[in-house]
């Protein structure tokens, strides 16, 4: 016979997910709340079963929604103090599984270029020479003209 579930009061929970939206980790809003951590576990596990009922099934969707809430409020924080850092490290970081804003691009130099061209036929070395010294000096033409031949190669 399965153990009774410790019932979870209104006030109780309105008191986690207040402890969570403002920051706090579930683990630790629980125990400010009074909760043992054993026994919220029994809470969340009780409520992502299969065919959770009331209030427990409730408890857990508004658990999740106030960790993502704390969590954008302070990602918004810190998108407003440092949005370089943000771009860098938050959520607009481009990971492997997860697109976002600031993938790293780097500058394709004229003789990756080249080379992805294939190989030049012999009446094309002496323009290409040619190029590349007109360019040396000039690092931002010499970008734009790298750039516009890797995209013959796309």
């Amino acid at each position: 016979m399965a153990a009774r579930l410790t019932p979870l009061k209104p006030e109780t929970r309105e008191q986690i997910l207040a402890f969570i939206r403002a920051g706090a980790f579930p683990n630790v809003a629980v125990e400010a709340a009074g909760v043992p951590r054993e026994l919220y576990q029994q809470w969340i596990e009780a409520g992502e079963k299969r065919q959770a009922r009331e209030p427990y099934r409730r408890f857990v969707r508004d658990v999740r929604k106030a960790i993502a809430t704390a969590r954008i409020l302070q990602e918004r924080a810190l998108y407003e103090q440092d949005p370089k850092f943000w771009l860098a490290h938050g959520p607009g970081k481009e990971t492997a599984d997860n697109p976002g804003w600031t993938g790293e691009v780097r500058p394709i130099s004229l003789e990756t270029a080249l080379a992805r061209l294939g190989p030049a036929r012999p009446e094309w070395e002496t323009i290409v020479a040619t190029i590349r010294r007109a360019l040396a000096d000039h690092p931002k033409a010499s970008q734009a003209v790298a750039e516009a031949l890797s995209g013959m190669t796309d």
